[in-house]
């Protein structure tokens, strides 16, 4: 009973001092099969002998195989729990590296917008000047013949006439066309 009671201990906990007890007390039992060998020479009792011998025997080869698996499966469990330390640690190096690049990515972009806006504004403000100095241009072009042509009209009410006095034949636009006119 002590033998059954240390091995069921030893499969619920998997500690060596359990399988330890657990020979000592199968150990026992066996020496006491062994003693019991005088039994087996009264009829009644020899096929219990050598079932209980057979069993015991049995029962010893099924231990050890049991313990013998355990063993293995105990150090399945600590490689595994020395894997999933270095998956957990890989998985933190990659959550930091994903947090990297992003951050990276981040920056990145924030150069770029910063870059675009920057030229969108250099553009405008280049296209705003130029923008102005042909209005200007225009501007100049348009209303200094017309200032001239009032000027003559000016001068032309006020009974100032000077009869010599000519428009320039430079251009043929409109106000050529009123100046020949008059």
């Amino acid at each position: 009973m002590l033998a059954r009671l240390s091995a069921m201990k030893y499969f619920t906990f998997h500690e060596e001092v359990d399988y330890q007890a657990y020979q000592e007390a199968f150990k026992s039992l066996d020496d006491h099969i062994e003693n019991l060998s005088v039994v087996q020479r009264n009829l009644n009792y020899k096929s219990d002998f050598a079932l209980a011998k057979r069993n015991t025997g049995l029962y010893g080869e099924g231990m050890i195989s049991i313990h013998n698996i355990i063993v293995k499966l105990d150090d399945q469990i600590d490689l595994m729990e020395t894997k999933e330390v270095e998956i957990s640690d890989a998985i933190t190096k990659i959550g930091r590296s994903v947090l990297n690049e992003q951050s990276q990515f981040e920056t990145a972009v924030e150069k770029k917008f910063t870059t675009f806006t920057s030229m969108a504004m250099f553009i405008s403000l280049v296209a705003i000047l130029v923008a102005t100095g042909i209005a200007s241009w225009i501007l100049r072009l348009v209303l200094v013949p017309i200032e001239s042509l009032r000027k003559t009209f000016e001068s032309i009410s006020s009974g100032d006439v000077d009869m010599n006095f000519r428009l320039s034949e430079s251009s043929e636009d409109e106000n050529w066309s009123y100046g020949e006119s008059l």
